[in-house]
C-alpha cells in the first residue's frame, strides 16, 4: 500500500533516489526528499494497522504488542520533528504589516498553524498515555517466567 501510495502522490519520478519536493510556504520554499515525505505515511499506516490487529487481539499478542509500541515511540519522535517544523515557519504569520500591528488586527488565518502545533501536541500526548497502557496490558498477559 506504501509503494501504491508513493506512486500516486509523487508519481514515477518519486522512485528516483535524488527525488525531491518543494513545499511553498509564503516566500520560503522547503525541498525535502520524498523519502522524508514517504516514511512518516508508512509509519502511520503501520501504526493503524498494529493498532487494529492489537485492540482485535485484545493485547494477547507479544509479538503485535512489541511492535506497536515500537511503533508508537517512533510515531512521537515524528510528531516531535513535525512540531518543531510548524513552530520554524509559523512566525511568518500573524499580523501583515505595521499598521496592523498598530491597530490590534490579526489575520484569520494566521492562528491555523498554531491550531495545528497544538493538535499535533495533543495527539502525541495521547500516545505517551497509550504507550504504557499498552506496555501495562502486555506485562498482565506475560508473566516473567524462567
Amino acid at each position: 500500500m506504501v509503494i501504491i501510495i508513493h506512486f500516486i502522490i509523487f508519481g514515477i519520478d518519486g522512485f528516483k533516489p535524488d527525488a525531491t519536493q518543494d513545499i511553498n510556504i509564503y516566500d520560503t520554499y522547503f525541498v525535502i526528499g520524498t523519502y522524508g515525505l514517504i516514511l512518516p505515511l508508512a509509519l502511520l499506516l503501520f501504526f493503524g494497522v498494529y493498532l487494529f490487529r492489537m485492540l482485535r487481539l485484545n493485547f494477547k499478542n507479544l509479538t503485535v504488542n512489541m511492535i506497536f509500541m515500537v511503533l508508537t515511540i517512533l510515531l512521537v519522535l515524528i510528531l516531535n520533528k513535525f512540531i518543531s517544523f510548524i513552530d520554524s515557519f509559523a512566525g511568518f504569520s500573524g499580523f501583515a504589516d505595521d499598521s496592523m500591528r498598530s491597530q490590534g488586527i490579526h489575520e484569520q488565518y494566521g492562528n491555523l498553524w498554531e491550531n495545528i502545533r497544538n493538535g499535533l501536541f495533543v495527539i502525541k500526548i495521547v500516545l505517551l498515555i497509550l504507550l504504557p497502557y499498552c506496555g501495562f496490558k502486555t506485562g498482565l498477559h506475560f508473566k516473567y517466567s524462567k
